[in-house]
């Protein structure tokens, strides 16, 4: 599902593409090259290496693109049998084609869902390629063809081939508009790569001469947009780049703004689009999804069609199915006991049947995800019994719910003829083939699904006309309305357009189909496009599949960088088969989306770490002595997120005089980190090895640990080695004290390096110990796991609040601010 055309000579067509010209070969959230792979895996016959050693049985829940890709290449894989459910009737999904007939003709095609693909989808042209489905540039984008405009019911013509309509506004806001995205991203047509300043120069240097460092500058460029636009709207954003008197001709006003809302350049209108993230946008332009669009002569049916035989196709060595289709079934709820997982179905009766299976993939949006219990368990009967297992981790449940998607619907005709063309109408003349309004219908597309002939469209045969495209608010104005009432609503728009058109299409309009995917079962929305401020929730969804351990896997193109495109869901489904496998036992080939695409290769947590608590010149926090504290000998826990180029005690909690015992938990000059426990007798301490990673001034995790009397130390979500002294045989020793909690400090003068001065944020205390897989799970996800225990959490982003249950508050001591 397509949003926008590409502004002028942001990217060279792919006709007169030369070797200065940039075409990405990957998607810029994960520079992984997805072809390369599934070429490997073709040449290897699968996407493993080594099949598991015995009989794993895999559910895949959803038959969209995702689901069939992940199924499809699990398929492959010995010893591994797949349930493909889908709660439809067909497979597809948001892959929906509905086929009329046309006698010796193409079969005519209502794409209903994806229906525009640009060649920069590597993962869906290699499948297509797969299975000889081809892709033809027929697609009647404005200005491709002839089109004409209706704004403030003025019409305004665009002829075929240019630019920009002929109206001096939407030719100014053209302009502006690439040169605003120019400004931002560079020039993808001529990519400077002797003074490189824009992520295109990098971009290009680095699939010229790929490695670390070039690739170190793309990332670098792309990082410096999300910490920009993350957490602002698209209307915010190309509202105060327009007031930038170099980008454009002159500053815009809100008129203007009302004309790229209704119409963008001319080639649809923005304005449902205006309260989203801004990044979301300009990954559609820095991914060249909207360069060169084509359409398929046999539908994206046809490629359903073809997934489904090949997994039907699926044998054993002995000839037995590999992979069993159900249709009509329904997810209720998963579970998982020991180690299988456990689906609840509902099958087209309604009758509900349990199935256990070694790993799950869910391959649906994120609403059906919500719907199927993912988020909390359906089952009311395990609510009332003891604590479920999780399936996913918190930060995944947030994405799951809050992520926002798009609604949308089409609306479809088909014609007796092609009247569009001049030997198909009374009159001779060519009509519009694209009709953009800034009224209910939106965008008009009239379609052609049969073969050219000698290199000249074929106007015999019917025609097909998508009378309404609309997202958003447009969307949902048309909720209540009949087929009909549509069709009603939508004609006085096209007859004050061209009044010939909209005769020839009433008088010959014959089958209709529409579709509103908000409103439509087991889907409930058309597309993923981020909300600002949403960018980690994506991460944390999109990354899911890392999680090997979990055996429950993620897919779909609401939890990808890509929503509503095939090219975003696809690379999720081969995500999710590579996770899917290794956790049954099956050992992955090399340089594949586990090994090679890195989760923190960019900051999406934008807001987490741009407030924090700052302390100099020997200022720090501290915080009353409460009973919760008193850890004696038991386990305990110490977390902060530091930032610093300095030595000093994060968190202290020692007294000068003997006798009394207490913790630190110290950051050293060498860069290595102590961990000390005392009973006022005796010691116990580790130290990790010298480090310049922990006092380089970036964003650390620091993680401190006593388990059954051993003491361990975390960086970044990852066990250090250490080494040990002191009194190892008397560990654990009583550190109960009534000192206050010190942050940034320690009443210990022994201490050499008592003061901290930096950067600090997300200091807490456990009265258990955090386990190895939880500090991890913990710093991947940037949230807490399990509450249990937690007796002190001071955020220090805005102020001095402890937000756990105890909501013991700290005191400022000296020289702290809160940035």
């Amino acid at each position: 599902m397509s949003f926008i055309s590409m502004p002028k000579n942001l990217r060279k067509n792919k006709a007169d593409a030369d070797s200065k010209g940039f075409v990405p070969k990957s998607m810029i959230d994960t520079l992984f090259d997805y072809k390369a792979f599934l070429d490997s895996s073709d040449s290897h016959g699968s996407i493993a290496l080594k099949a598991p050693e015995q009989q794993k049985s895999i559910a895949v829940i959803g038959g969209g693109a995702s689901g069939l890709v992940a199924a499809y290449e699990l398929s492959k894989i010995d010893n591994i049998n797949v349930t493909l459910f889908e709660a439809a009737g067909r497979l597809g999904g948001r892959m929906d084609s509905v086929y009329v007939e046309d006698g010796d003709l193409n079969q005519k095609v209502f794409e209903l869902g994806c229906m525009r693909f640009p060649p920069t989808s590597y993962t869906l042209y290699h499948y297509l390629n797969k299975f000889g489905l081809k892709a033809t540039p027929n697609f009647p984008d404005p200005g491709k063809v002839p089109t004409e405009l209706l704004y403030e019911n003025q019409v305004i013509p665009w002829d075929a081939g240019h630019q920009t309509p002929s109206d001096k506004d939407f030719q100014r806001i053209g302009d502006d508009f690439n040169n605003i995205i120019n400004f931002l991203l560079g020039d993808a047509s001529a990519p400077d790569i002797e003074n490189p300043s824009k992520l295109f120069d990098y971009w290009a240097i680095y699939q010229s001469d790929p490695s670390e460092q070039t690739k170190q500058k793309v990332v670098d460029a792309w990082q410096e947009i999300l910490t920009q636009y993350a957490e602002v709207t698209y209307f915010d954003a190309v509202f105060k780049l327009a007031q930038n008197r170099s980008l454009v001709t002159r500053p815009w006003t809100q008129e203007d703004m009302n004309k790229f809302g209704a119409l963008g350049v001319g080639a649809g209108g923005f304005g449902p689009l205006y309260g989203v993230d801004f990044v979301e946008i300009l990954r559609l332009f820095a991914n060249g999804w909207e360069d060169n669009q084509e359409l398929l002569l046999d539908g994206i049916g046809a490629l359903t069609q073809a997934f489904e035989f090949a997994l039907l196709g699926a044998k054993t060595a002995d000839g037995k199915p590999k992979v069993s289709i159900e249709l009509n079934a329904k997810v209720k709820n998963i579970s998982k006991s020991a180690d299988k997982f456990e689906l609840l179905v509902s099958n087209n009766g309604g009758r509900v049947v349990s199935s256990q299976f070694d790993s799950v993939i869910v391959a649906t949006t994120t609403r059906a995800m919500e719907y199927m219990g993912l988020t909390i368990a359906n089952d009311i009967g395990s609510q009332k019994c003891e604590k479920q297992q999780d399936l996913v981790s918190q930060g995944v449940k947030v994405a799951i719910r809050n992520l926002h998607l798009m609604n949308s619907s089409k609306f479809f005709v088909t014609t007796e003829r092609k009247f569009w063309y001049p030997e198909n109408n009374p009159q001779g003349t060519t009509l519009p083939f694209n009709i953009q309004t800034d009224e209910l219908m939106r965008g008009l597309y009239c379609l052609n699904y049969d073969k050219d002939v000698d290199g000249k469209p074929n106007t015999q045969g019917k025609g097909v006309v998508l009378i309404s495209y609309v997202w958003g608010d447009d969307s949902s104005k048309l909720l209540a309305l009949s087929p009909e009432e549509r069709f009603q609503q939508f004609l006085p728009a096209i007859y004050a357009v061209n009044a010939e058109f909209a005769e020839l299409l009433e008088k010959q309009t014959q089958k209709v189909s529409c579709i509103d995917w908000e409103s439509t079962p087991n889907i409930y929305g058309a597309f993923k496009l981020n909300y600002p401020g949403q960018e980690q929730s994506n991460k944390d969804a999109f990354f899911q599949y890392q999680q090997e351990h979990l055996g429950l896997v993620l897919a779909g193109d609401s939890i990808s960088w890509a929503g509503g495109w095939l090219e975003g869901a696809m690379p999720t489904g081969i995500n999710a088969a590579c996770a899917a496998a290794k956790y049954v036992g099956a050992q992955i080939i090399d340089n594949s989306p586990l090994t090679d695409i890195s989760k923190d290769m960019y900051d999406y947590s934008l807001g987490e770490n741009t407030a924090f608590c700052l302390l100099k010149d020997e200022g720090y926090l501290s915080a009353p002595s409460i009973p919760n504290y008193q850890f004696g000998q038991g386990d305990f826990s110490i977390e902060a997120t530091i930032s610093t180029s300095n030595s000093g005690t994060v968190v202290g909690n020692k007294s000068t005089a003997g006798g009394s015992g207490g913790y630190l938990l110290v950051i050293q000059p060498d860069g290595s980190i102590k961990f000390a426990t005392d009973n006022g007798q005796t010691y116990y301490q580790i130290e990790s090895a010298p480090s310049t990673v922990v006092i380089d001034n970036t964003w650390h995790s620091v993680v401190a640990v006593r388990k059954d009397g051993k003491l361990t130390l975390h960086l970044d979500g990852k066990l250090l080695e250490s080494t040990q002294s002191g009194a190892s045989d008397q560990s654990p020793l009583d550190v109960s004290n009534r000192l206050d909690v010190l942050i940034g400090s320690v009443q210990q003068a022994q201490e050499p390096y008592i003061h901290y001065t930096g950067g600090i944020t997300q200091v807490r205390l456990w009265r258990r110990a955090l386990s190895e897989q939880e500090v991890a799970s913990q710093y991947d996800q940037g949230t807490i796991i399990d509450k249990e225990g937690l007796v002190a959490h001071w955020p220090l982003a805005i102020n001095t609040d402890d937000i756990s249950e105890n909501e013991n508050n700290v005191s400022v001591n000296g020289d702290v601010s809160f940035i």
